[in-house]
Parts: structure tokens; sequence; C-alpha cells
């Protein structure tokens, strides 16, 4: 399945039928597919491709992008005044806590590989 028009839209958080309640959007332009269900193996679930919607509202990906982005180690480094190993050491709860006490807000976005997003 390619990119879905949902995934760029202000409204994919429950504000629209089909991200409330998985019901089609009344106009839109989709064709019905189905994708692996991802909590019961071998199984599959009715969706949809949607190539255009009227309550389409576009997220904004540049000011997204602006506004968040993975932060490096190395970068963490300097802000936190101390080694490349010891950040390493860190837990994810550490390097979130000591960024905040530097005035930055970040969000885990995949603790095992240890990046993260500066929001």
């Amino acid at each position: 399945m390619s990119e879905q028009l949902c995934w760029n839209c202000k409204k994919a958080t429950g504000k629209c039928s089909w991200s409330a309640l998985g019901k089609a959007v009344k106009g839109w332009d989709a064709t019905p597919t189905k994708i692996k269900n991802s909590t019961t193996p071998f199984t599959e679930i009715d969706s949809y491709e949607i190539r255009a919607c009227p309550l389409f509202e576009g997220d904004n990906i540049q000011e997204k992008e602006k506004r968040t982005r993975v932060v490096k180690v190395e970068e963490l480094q300097k802000l936190f005044g101390c080694s490349y190993g010891t950040v390493c050491r860190m837990d994810t709860e550490q390097v979130i806590e000591r960024a905040k006490e530097k005035g930055i807000n970040l969000m885990a976005i995949d603790g095992k590989k240890r990046k993260f997003h500066k929001i």
C-alpha cells in the first residue's frame, strides 16, 4: 500500500468518520483494499487506498519539520557537557529529563536505537 493521504491530515486523530470509526468518508476517492492485521497474525482487515478526500486538511509538513527533528548524540553531548559515552549510557528518561533541564523538549521515537525528536 502506498502512502495514505490521511497520514498528512490534521483530522487523522479521530476527527473524521474514517479515523474515528473506520467508516468511509462521503465523497472521497478511495479503493477498498485489505491490509495485514498487526494484532492478529495471518489475518487481514478491510481498509482503503485513499487518493482524495473532501475533509482533507494538510498538516503543513514543512512547519512540522521545523518544529521536530532527530537529535544526534553529538548534539546531546554538547548540550549536557559530557562525553559521548556518558550520553550513550543514559537511559531514555535520563536523556529527556536532562534536556528538559536545559530548556529543550525531546520525545523518544525509538528507545532501542536511541532516537529522539526535538519538539
